[in-house]
């Protein structure tokens, strides 16, 4: 998928693309994971150091949580509520996330 950019026009892309990024998330797959991210994004994270100033940084910190054995990792999302406006969409949930033996869960809200 490509980045959607200027008028976000309705819920189903908005829904395609968090999918896509839970998707690459689980999987492991970094280079997905940012495909939709500006290089200055600002994330607030579970994850000390708590806020994440640029892709770059946000990167570095993925092998944090990251079960090493692939078989009990978790990374799912839940009850997805979607808004969208003329420019900009939100979205929030939440997400289910660790060893499948003993997950986390957290929320997310998500303004493109």
């Amino acid at each position: 998928m490509t980045n959607i950019t200027g008028k976000i026009s309705n819920e189903a892309q908005v829904r395609e693309l968090i999918n896509d990024w839970e998707k690459a998330t689980r999987e492991g797959d970094d280079d997905a994971v940012l495909s939709n991210h500006a290089a200055d994004l600002l994330i607030f994270d579970v994850l000390a150091p708590l806020q994440y100033k640029g892709a770059d940084e946000y990167r570095k910190s993925w092998g944090e949580w990251r079960p090493t054995d692939e078989g009990e990792a978790l990374f799912e999302l839940h009850e997805l509520g979607i808004t969208v406006g003329e420019t900009v969409a939100f979205a929030h949930g939440l997400i289910e996330c660790g060893k499948k033996t003993n997950p986390d869960w957290v929320r997310a809200t998500f303004c493109l």
